[in-house]
């Protein structure tokens, strides 16, 4: 009740108290009504000074309250983004992780051919020793091979488990199934291997260096020693290789599950992605163009490998070999 009201109210009162006073007290009825009236006011004032005092706390608990909401706000949100940010680094570092090690499955594959084809020399040339050590070392290739296969596959497992938590256009894997056919090719340079050892064990020198060899320990994953891997080398492959077929399969068939879905339910999402499209939109498609020419490329010499072929420089480009 405003102040004013109240105190006319009191006023009023009192003007009628005093009639009834001063007509049995006489004088001194008005000078105890004076008093009372200034403990009233008195009272009045302190209780309105201290009612606004209670207002002004609350109202400045409310402010507090409402900066602290804004804060933790712009807090959650400034973190939400750091935590995408995170996530579109992790995707990208993957996949650009996974297509150097598609790169450089090209490279060790190479290689391998050429020591095996270094031993097929030492074989005919009669050279015992430096044959095994050919022969070590293209197993030594196909075995980075292998790790090769072995990290591609971690790294979509964790690209899939990262991209749940990503909200913006998230990058493609560069690793498609046209990719691990083409990492079929070192089966064939595994094989290659076991006929040129095979050759070599039907040789009585070539076959007594070996088993003074064989127990020698070799720096390939899985193996213990150079027996272990030219027995094992082509199961390992064929295994890393079609288990990475297999889950490349199969997030392909989720992936084109969830366009399915998203299709029927786009307009939740459709605004707040087409504006993160826009905004990367020239940057990602010059890295995806980027991508795709170095996908191709390395997976020609994988094809041109398998087949047995030498590319010719680029600059001659008449698609003949």
């Amino acid at each position: 009740m405003p102040f004013l009201f109240v105190f006319m109210v009191v006023v009023v009162a009192f003007q009628m108290i005093a009639e009834a006073i001063s007509k049995s007290w006489g004088t001194i009825g008005p000078i105890v009504l004076s008093v009372g009236v200034g403990f009233v006011v008195i009272a009045l004032i302190k209780r309105t000074r201290r009612m606004n005092e209670l207002d002004a706390q609350k109202e400045a608990a409310r402010l507090a309250a409402e900066k602290r909401r804004v804060d933790a706000e712009a807090q959650t949100k400034a973190e939400r983004r750091e935590r995408q940010k995170r996530y579109r680094d992790e995707l990208s570092n993957l996949c650009e992780q996974s297509l150097r090690f598609f790169e450089l499955m090209s490279v060790a594959l190479e290689q391998a051919d050429h020591f095996l084809s270094q031993a097929e020399s030492d074989f005919r040339e009669g050279v015992y020793s430096p044959f095994w050590d050919s022969i070590e070392r293209s197993a030594q290739e196909l075995g980075k091979f292998d790790s090769f296969v072995k990290a591609i596959h971690t790294n979509l497992f964790r690209y899939r488990e990262t991209r749940k938590s990503y909200e913006g256009a998230v990058p493609a894997f560069p690793i498609q199934m046209s990719s691990v056919q083409g990492m079929t090719a070192a089966e064939a340079t595994s094989l290659r291997m076991q006929k040129v050892v095979r050759s070599a064990q039907r040789d009585p020198h070539f076959s007594m260096i070996f088993e003074q060899r064989r127990t020698n320990q070799i720096l390939i994953a899985g193996f213990t020693s150079l027996a272990h891997a030219i027995n094992g080398l082509g199961d390992l492959l064929t295994s890393s290789i079609e288990q990475l077929g297999g889950e490349i399969s199969a997030f392909s068939d989720s992936m084109k599950n969830s366009m399915s879905l998203n299709r029927e339910n786009t307009s939740v999402a459709a605004e707040r992605i087409a504006t993160e499209v826009n905004s990367l939109r020239q940057g990602a498609k010059s890295e995806a163009v980027e991508i795709r020419i170095r996908h191709e490329h390395a997976l020609e010499m994988l094809n041109n490998i398998q087949r047995r072929r030498i590319v010719r420089p680029k600059q001659y480009d008449d698609g003949k070999y």
